[in-house]
């Protein structure tokens, strides 16, 4: 059985949901040797719809606020300048969330 490589960004909100119990922590049954202090476990599938769901929540955010962003914008400078910070947000948050070659990400950035 071999792991399944996580993300960057998935490494980073695993660490900080360990400083502090999440609602996905899971308890085992009285298992031998184990320390609730040293020891965390969390269930799979609740984690990964935790974090399935932040991260829809977070693409939905940075598809749409652009737009609402440029409705309220006159000068050209002004609009282009949002649309190239937000591609480079874009192109970051992928290369963080995804575990893909960076020209991949660039081309979802791009898309």
């Amino acid at each position: 059985m071999t792991p399944k490589p996580d993300s960057a960004l998935r490494g980073l909100l695993t660490g900080v949901a360990s400083k502090r119990p999440p609602w996905f922590r899971r308890h085992p049954p009285d298992a031998a040797g184990y320390d609730p202090q040293t020891t965390m476990l969390y269930d799979e599938e609740r984690a990964e719809s935790f974090f399935t769901k932040a991260a829809m929540l977070v693409g939905l955010c940075i598809l749409t606020g652009p737009l609402w962003i440029l409705q309220f914008v006159d000068s050209l400078l002004q609009r282009l300048s949002i649309i190239t910070t937000f591609v480079i947000l874009i192109l970051i948050i992928l290369s963080l969330a995804a575990i893909a070659r960076p020209s991949e990400s660039l081309a979802g950035a791009a898309a």
